[in-house]
């Protein structure tokens, strides 16, 4: 039986298991496919907000290199390079039950470029938020600033709690102050560090800090695994791969809308899954039956 409504299929058993679900969109119209992840966190989870570039790498001029060459088709001919360390100080944060949360002020059309770069470079999962436009964004306040104060804001009103965050700007530290993140879990790298009331870090000899002074998290990340799942190919991974004739795609479109229908089938359903779904998420949590997604 699946729970289903405008946005999505999800087989009943999954819903209200908090995990990192692997999710593939299908258009049934021309078949093409796009891949994520969806994160169901517990309420209470507890995140760590990493800012990318001058934070994960060693400054902006990475991501514009990538950016000039993904102009000619040639973003996979360089990597970007990783801070020292930074790879390993996010795990040790997973391993302790922290959710990792990637926040970047890239334009969203940097979201493939950025999903791979993490997942190549041995980052744990975590959600990878970037801008909505396709054109580069100003690193000042008025625009990157406040489009993370509204993000993390809104992993709060979720339920998560935002527990340290990683920068390398002045807009960083306001973004994060903003947020109520204590200025003793600001880290701050490169010359801003300390400004401000924030920590100056490099990872290297921060790491170890990780380890020996801060508790694990109460609500630990419902998954243990530092795998991302399959690697993401972009957001149409199967189509051109295909290359399906006429008569093939005809038969491939029927099989798919079959299958919708046949999904449709137990909406009749819905109320009372979603009932049963929901007691036994309270159950589980002893505190109400909402989920972080």
């Amino acid at each position: 039986m699946c729970i289903r409504d405008s946005h999505k299929v999800m087989p009943a058993e999954t819903v209200g298991r908090p995990d990192l679900y692997q999710v593939r969109l299908i258009n049934p119209r021309d078949l093409t496919t796009g891949m994520g992840a969806l994160f169901l966190l517990r309420p209470g989870t507890k995140c760590v907000v990493f800012d990318c570039d001058g934070t994960l790498t060693p400054g902006d001029e990475e991501v514009v290199k990538q950016f000039l060459l993904s102009g000619l088709g040639l973003e996979d001919l360089y990597d970007a390079r990783m801070q020292r360390g930074a790879s390993t100080c996010a795990r040790l944060w997973a391993a302790k039950g922290y959710q990792c949360v990637y926040l970047s002020g890239r334009q969203g059309s940097f979201q493939q470029i950025s999903n791979n770069w993490l997942m190549s470079h041995a980052f744990p999962p975590g959600p990878v938020h970037l801008t909505r436009t396709g054109v580069p964004t100003m690193p000042v306040y008025a625009s990157v600033g406040v489009f993370k104060v509204e993000y993390m804001e809104e992993l709060k009103n979720k339920g998560c709690e935002i527990y340290a965050a990683y920068g390398n700007t002045l807009t960083d530290i306001k973004a994060y102050d903003a947020v109520g993140i204590p200025k003793e879990r600001t880290w701050i790298v490169g010359p801003h560090g300390g400004e401000d009331g924030s920590v100056k870090i490099d990872y290297e000899s921060h790491n170890y800090s990780v380890l020996t002074d801060h508790p694990d998290a109460e609500v630990e990340i419902p998954y243990t695994s530092m795998s991302w799942g399959p690697v993401f190919l972009g957001e149409d991974d199967t189509f051109y791969e295909r290359k399906l004739d006429g008569a093939s795609r005809h038969r491939l479109k029927k099989n798919l809308r079959q299958s919708l229908r046949t999904s449709a089938e137990h909406d009749e359903d819905f109320e009372e899954v979603q009932q049963e779904q929901k007691g036994t998420a309270e159950a589980e949590m002893g505190r109400g039956g909402d989920y972080v997604v």
